[in-house]
Parts: structure tokens; C-alpha cells; sequence
């Protein structure tokens, strides 16, 4: 399994849409792992999502993510873990330990909800100052 990071220096990166760098990292025989850091390539949507298919990755965990490229990524049969922050291998390493869900690796307004869904606490606030409501 490849999973991809974006990643700025050894921290997970605050927006994948504008990550300079991904750090990728392979399953081996018998839990090897192998990491490698990469550029991004390309600064569309489009080239990002690509790149990720280009690379055979599985998985990406990442910090925010824009919903249009999210879907782009979801459609090419990549699984994403959005609205993670912390040291990139210390991530990885949760990930692999089933710990992602300690609330240090959650960026603020993230929570999971009792379905397993992620929610992005902000979107109601914003509904809600435009003067509009938000559903029940």
C-alpha cells in the first residue's frame, strides 16, 4: 500500500491544494517501510490528482483540502483522511497504530461525528452569519 503526505519540512502541510512536497511512503514485506520525498507537481487541481494516480497511491492523509479537488482525488479510487496536522511520521505511525483519532492530530473545527463521518465545524457558523439557517 503507498500512502501519500503532503508535507512542509517533517509537519504535515496546512493545505494540500498549495503543498510543495509529498512525502510518500510504501508498505514493504513484513511492515518494511519505504519513504520517499517528492515535489508536487503541477499547481491545477487536476495535475495534483494525477500526480497521486501517476504514483499508485492508495491513501492520503493531509491537512485542508479543497471539496472540488477532494472529489477529483475520491473519484480516481484514492482514499483520504482530510484535517490532520502533527509531525508527519508520528501521523503515519497513528495511522498505522489505529490512534489517528486523538484529538492533537485533529486541525481545529475538525470532528469525527458518531457515524464515522468527518465534520468541518465551520460551515454551520458560516450559514448561520450569512443570515441563514443551518439544517436540523
Amino acid at each position: 500500500m503507498k500512502s501519500a503526505i503532503p508535507v512542509c519540512g517533517q509537519d504535515i502541510a496546512l493545505v494540500f491544494d498549495d503543498a510543495d512536497f509529498l512525502l510518500l511512503i510504501e508498505d514493504g514485506e513484513k511492515g518494511f517501510l519505504k519513504e520517499e520525498r517528492l515535489r508536487c507537481s503541477g499547481k491545477t487541481m487536476i495535475d495534483r490528482a494525477n500526480q497521486l494516480k501517476s504514483l499508485d497511491v492508495d491513501l492520503l492523509i493531509c491537512g485542508a483540502i479543497s471539496c472540488p479537488l477532494q472529489r477529483m482525488i475520491e473519484a480516481m479510487g484514492i482514499a483520504i483522511i482530510p484535517f490532520v496536522r502533527g509531525e508527519a511520521m508520528e501521523v503515519f505511525d497513528a495511522y498505522c497504530g489505529n490512534r489517528l483519532e486523538d484529538r492533537r492530530f485533529f486541525m481545529p473545527g475538525r470532528r469525527v461525528l458518531p457515524d464515522g463521518r468527518i465534520c468541518r465545524g465551520s460551515q454551520g457558523w458560516f450559514r448561520n452569519r450569512r443570515g441563514r439557517k443551518a439544517p436540523k
